[in-house]
């Protein structure tokens, strides 16, 4: 099934990471080729070296939910965290591999190192949303 990316959907927040998989899809056929590897590396840049948050900002929140949740029994927050920060890694991880072999790649091999890319968006919604929604029935929110 192939997914469309619609100039209203929103790109930020749970449901911009929602929406995040189907934009990578995109890149092959709205993307001029040439610009696909400079978006992939600003991409893993954006969440691991330029300062925006991702992996680096749930490191730190984690941190911070251990020592302030450790003797409260809310050890799911703290796995939730967790597994957000891994996703967040492997997301920025696949953007960087991708990014590495995407010039000397066939044009078979661009779309699966995309997929790939798509398929961690995929996870770490998933991972967002659970961390998300710990947070919201610790604090009945």
């Amino acid at each position: 099934m192939k997914e469309e990316i619609r100039s209203d959907q929103f790109l930020a927040g749970l449901e911009g990471l929602k929406n995040l998989s189907a934009e990578i899809r995109s890149f092959s056929h709205t993307q001029p080729s040439y610009m696909i590897q400079p978006l992939l590396e600003f991409h893993y840049g954006c969440i691991e070296t330029n300062g925006t948050g991702g992996a680096a900002f749930r490191t730190l929140y984690g941190r911070f939910l251990k020592i302030n949740l450790e003797n409260d029994n809310n050890q799911h927050i703290i796995r939730a965290a967790e597994d957000s920060e891994k996703s967040w890694n492997a997301l920025a991880d696949s953007y960087k591999n991708a990014a590495e072999d995407f010039k000397k790649s066939s044009k078979e091999k661009k779309i699966a190192l995309l997929e790939n890319i798509a398929k961690r968006a995929e996870d770490l919604y998933l991972a967002e949303k659970n961390f998300v929604d710990a947070i919201n029935s610790h604090y009945k929110l």
